[in-house]
């Protein structure tokens, strides 16, 4: 956490945003994702390759933030 008292670095600044991005990414995937399991049955959701590329995006959107968070990109 930055001190209220100091100004955020350029990078600090971006890293939030990009926090912000990642976990709008997956909230609306995962509503994606409730929607299709609301509309199709299982067996159709087995074979449907949406799931798959949802879970995808959910799991990028995960790794970049976490990559992100470890300072390994966009450290100050």
């Amino acid at each position: 956490m930055t001190d209220n008292k100091k100004k955020m670095s350029k990078n600090k600044v971006r890293r939030n945003i990009i926090y912000v991005v990642c976990g709008i990414i997956i909230i609306i995937s995962m509503l994606f994702l409730v929607i299709l399991h609301l509309k199709y049955s299982q067996e159709r959701l087995d074979t449907n390759i949406y799931v798959f590329v949802l879970e995808t995006i959910m799991l990028e959107a995960f790794g970049i933030s976490w990559l992100i968070k470890g300072e390994t990109i966009l450290k100050d």
